[in-house]
């Protein structure tokens, strides 16, 4: 059976692949995709002082304690002669949760009551902290940054909308969609790019909708979705980890994510430009799109 996918997505579909899955990827016609050497120059400006904070911070000695993690879970793997989990296929459902697991259901989000000082850092600086933050299940720390970001910016600048979708993402995951929707319809989506990726968007914004107007077809998709976005969670939450293995319920969740995609396409008709990889020339017009002034 063949499969095709986005290869920034692999890791989303897991119940598509296992240890026998053969990966082809073809030969990029892009130079800086073609040799090894690309990806070291990549890495090389991550750990550069302009480049990703947890990239730098990164050493010999930060390896040592997920490295002994998984030697003792081959170790036990080995023992319980599982091939399963030993090729690592369940991993993800047979994580210790501990005591220090964080909480992250039931929490409603709380604008800051005054606008913190943030400029001591630059906006590429504070939005790695925030997403720092999101992925380490630190959702209410992530959500001022993002919230005090949005108060900062130039409404029509890029980071402004990256701070918009981020709102509407966390909003989303704890079901306040009436300030999704908000926080969605400030975003332009002519503005999104490899890391806030217009597929992203599209998809959320329609989501969101649907649910709002009770159009919703399967609660569980509210679940696989946040799965998507929300690493901390898709982590530790057995039960989405359970719905993964319901290949049925999967391959409805993929072509539900697909109309939603395809119906915001439809909504926003010639305005956008679809994100092809292509270099494209960004329109304006996004608030008079929306009805929006540009101060808020």
């Amino acid at each position: 059976q063949k499969v095709t996918v986005k290869l920034y997505e692999i890791d989303r579909y897991r119940e598509l692949f296992d240890y026998l899955t053969s990966l082809y990827i073809p030969k990029s016609s892009k130079k800086m995709y073609n040799t090894v050497y690309d990806l070291q120059s990549v890495m090389k400006i991550l750990r550069s002082p302009e480049g990703c904070e947890w990239d730098k911070k990164q050493t010999h000695k930060t390896l040592k304690k997920p490295l002994i993690e998984e030697a003792y879970e081959v170790n036990q793997a080995i023992d319980n002669d599982d091939i399963d989990e030993l090729m690592n296929k369940d991993s993800d459902e047979k994580i210790s949760l501990g005591d220090d697991k964080k909480v992250y259901e039931g929490i409603r989000l709380t604008e800051p009551a005054i606008t913190k000082d943030i400029k001591r850092k630059s906006d590429n600086e504070l939005f790695y902290d925030a997403l720092d933050l999101f992925i380490a299940g630190e959702y209410q720390k992530a959500f001022e940054i993002y919230w005090m970001l949005t108060k900062e910016l130039p409404v029509d600048s890029d980071y402004y909308t990256w701070a918009q979708f981020q709102l509407g993402k966390l909003y989303t995951i704890f079901d306040d969609y009436h300030k999704a929707n908000d926080a969605f319809s400030m975003c332009d989506v002519n503005r999104f790019g490899i890391v806030y990726r217009q597929e992203e968007f599209l998809v959320l914004y329609k989501h969101v909708k649907i649910i709002l107007n009770d159009f919703e077809d399967d609660i569980r998709y509210r679940k696989l979705l946040r799965g998507r976005f929300d690493y901390y969670f898709a982590r530790y939450d057995s039960e989405y980890n359970a719905m993964l293995k319901d290949h049925k319920l999967v391959r409805k969740f993929v072509q539900y994510e697909k109309e939603c995609k395809e119906d915001s396409i439809e909504e926003f008709g010639d305005y956008l430009i679809l994100d092809t990889g292509d270099n494209k020339k960004k329109r304006k017009g996004l608030f008079k799109l929306f009805g929006k002034n540009k101060q808020i």
